[in-house]
């Protein structure tokens, strides 16, 4: 006879619904999470909720990641559905353990940005900007389209470390090392147009 957690799971979302005013997402991403996991041990040979251990947990984790091909975040959600299930189980005095404890769910791989094309980049530096705010972002975009410097770099850049007369500048990227990069004719336009409304906003 295969194990058969729902009454427990059904006490469970009850109890998110009505004693912890969980919202209906919450309690619906719950009740997807854990139908999940009650369909994986009932194709497991245990006969109560006491036989479900560690191992038998990672195993779940292990096939979602596999077979499902549910990302990191994805199977994260679910272990915390079923650690809040073994914690109620817990109060309800059915088990004296969570096996849940300690279990990480594996790291999604990290995506690369999408490179922005060409056209994209053109209408983007294309556009006439009104606000002291909207003048200031363009001459950071100027910059970085310009000179290829990291963000990181633009961030702590120095006013004075900027040539106009030159079309360059002097960035300290990682390690501390100075290097100079050139600058295009329309960063040095957006830097200077920047440059006159910060002084009208000062005055």
């Amino acid at each position: 006879m295969a194990f058969d957690g729902h009454p427990q799971i059904h006490d469970y979302l009850n109890y998110l619904k009505i004693e912890k005013r969980s919202s209906p997402h919450t309690i619906e991403n719950y009740q997807r999470d854990l139908k999940a996991f009650h369909e994986f041990i009932s194709t497991q040979p245990i006969k109560h909720w006491s036989d479900i251990n560690s191992h038998l947990i990672r195993h779940f984790v292990a096939s979602q990641h596999r077979q499902q091909n549910l990302s990191g975040s994805s199977i994260q959600r679910r272990l915390s559905a079923i650690r809040g299930l073994f914690n109620f189980l817990i109060r309800q005095q059915t088990l004296d353990y969570n096996p849940v404890a300690g279990i990480q769910a594996p790291k999604s791989a990290k995506k690369l940005p999408l490179p922005v094309d060409v056209d994209q980049m053109l209408q983007l530096l294309t556009l006439q900007p009104e606000s002291w705010y909207a003048i200031r972002d363009l001459a950071m975009i100027e910059l970085l389209y310009s000179s290829g410097m990291r963000l990181a770099e633009l961030v702590s850049l120095d006013l004075d470390a900027i040539k106009l007369n030159d079309q360059s500048l002097r960035v300290t990227g990682k390690g501390n090392k100075t290097r100079v990069l050139p600058i295009g004719r329309e960063a040095c336009k957006a830097l200077i147009k920047n440059l006159l409304e910060v002084s009208k906003v000062i005055k």
